[in-house]
């Protein structure tokens, strides 16, 4: 081979080389290109969708921070905007949380909120669809409220209202009701027992053997002693020893008091309407609280002071619980079974509140004074001798006996923990 053709066959390989890098190289680019344009949409992308979440995230607080809100407030079954074109978190980043709606279903012991939220970034966007459920409150204002019955016995002294989706029962050597009496079933009082203010009920009224009602309202300067009531939506009976009604007397069917032991006007056979609402007892569910827990144990399980410093969250056992001593903190105990309170228990300052939650009994050991908490259970509340609750109760059925005590705290409700205004997130998709 010439010198000639070995030197233009070096050259054509040149130019292949060179040609095959220029194509190569202008591959690369395209492909980098794409790579880094595809990164910029994930990105565009990821930040919607944050966004988007952020929106969901912002009702949940509003909900969980403004219970009344959600209760009531937020139409039933009805789509509402809640938020619309709300820069995240701030306009020069790009963001913008677009639209956010929520639908509400209303159930017997929750509220399920659909909540829809779009977010975008620059020209991506994002919808997540979440379904949060916010399990109804307790409510603790009513200080004592019963699912079933209260009874109420042996020169206890009960220094609030009482509320009774059943029967209600005053008896025994000076038992006092300071506030008045609510029961949508019968009330009975009797035995030297006292109510300080008003009785009303759905069933019947009975005030007998030295019993006395509407205290308070024993002033010989008002003739008619109109201040004061007892009204039942069927029958009043006022009768034995020498009992007391420092009131009027209205029943939708007939009052007996056949020693004019009602000091104001009677009106039998007059129906007194709807003399009060009460709603339905409140029901928490095990499982409930374990979604919401904070912290779990495997019980028995005992909290001391030393457990309930600086107290929060919600506190599951499963089993058992005994507890007594000082704390701080807003918290809640909740005990799968029963809750035995063997000593005081004391708040060391106003901001703090403790709620103890039995899904079996709760029992006050005698001489507990004070014992300041606020205590649901659907089951029995019992409060022994000398025992003295200052906070609230909420039971399925409640018993005091031999000088115990309930004096209510109106402060201690406001710091709770919302023991069931919490939430649980059921689904959480994005459809777009």
């Amino acid at each position: 081979m010439s010198y000639k053709n070995c030197r233009g066959q070096t050259f054509v390989f040149v130019l292949i080389i060179t040609a095959a890098i220029f194509l190569i190289g202008g591959a690369a680019l395209v492909m980098g290109s794409s790579v880094m344009k595809t990164a910029t949409n994930e990105k565009k992308q990821s930040q919607a969708y944050y966004t988007a979440e952020a929106g969901v995230e912002r009702v949940i607080a509003k909900a969980l921070a403004e219970p009344d809100w959600a209760k009531t407030t937020l139409p039933e079954s009805v789509s509402a905007s809640v938020f619309e074109n709300v820069a995240y978190p701030d306009s020069a980043q790009g963001n913008e949380i677009k639209n956010v709606t929520v639908d509400k279903t209303t159930n017997d012991y929750y509220y399920d909120l659909i909540i829809t939220s779009e977010g975008s970034y620059r020209e991506s966007r994002k919808i997540i669809e979440a379904r949060v459920r916010f399990y109804k409150p307790v409510d603790f204002e009513k200080k004592i409220w019963t699912g079933t019955s209260a009874t109420l016995l042996n020169c206890g002294t009960i220094n609030s209202n009482v509320w009774s989706n059943g029967d209600i029962t005053v008896q025994n050597d000076g038992t006092v009701v300071k506030g008045s009496i609510y029961a949508t079933g019968n009330v009975h009082l009797y035995e030297n027992a006292s109510v300080g203010e008003n009785i009303e009920a759905y069933g019947n009224i009975t005030v007998e053997d030295n019993a006395v009602s509407c205290v308070a309202y024993n002033n010989p300067d008002s003739p008619n002693y109109l201040g004061g009531w007892i009204k039942s939506k069927n029958n009043i009976t006022v009768d034995g020893g020498a009992p007391a009604v420092w009131g009027s007397a209205w029943a939708a069917n007939t009052i007996s008091d056949p020693g004019n032991a009602i000091k104001g006007e009677k009106h039998p056979s007059s129906d007194p309407g709807t003399i009060f609402q009460l709603d339905s007892f409140p029901i928490l569910t095990i499982q409930q609280c374990q979604d919401t827990a904070s912290y779990s144990y495997v019980g028995p399980k005992t909290f001391t002071s030393s457990d309930m410093s600086d107290i929060n969250g919600i506190i599951f056992t499963d089993g058992d619980v005994t507890v007594s001593g000082d704390y701080t903190g807003v918290g809640v105990i909740v005990s799968s079974g029963n809750i035995h309170i063997n000593g005081n228990i004391r708040r060391l300052n106003t901001d703090s509140c403790l709620t103890l939650v039995s899904f079996g009994n709760i029992s006050l050991s005698n001489g507990c004074n004070p014992v300041e908490a606020l205590i649901y259970t659907p089951n029995t509340c019992q409060i022994s001798d000398g025992g003295n609750l200052a906070g609230a109760i909420v039971a399925g059925t409640i018993t005091t006996d031999l000088n115990a005590a309930a004096t209510l705290d109106p402060l201690m409700e406001e710091a709770a923990n919302p023991i069931t205004w919490n939430c649980k997130i059921i689904s959480w998709k994005e459809i777009y």
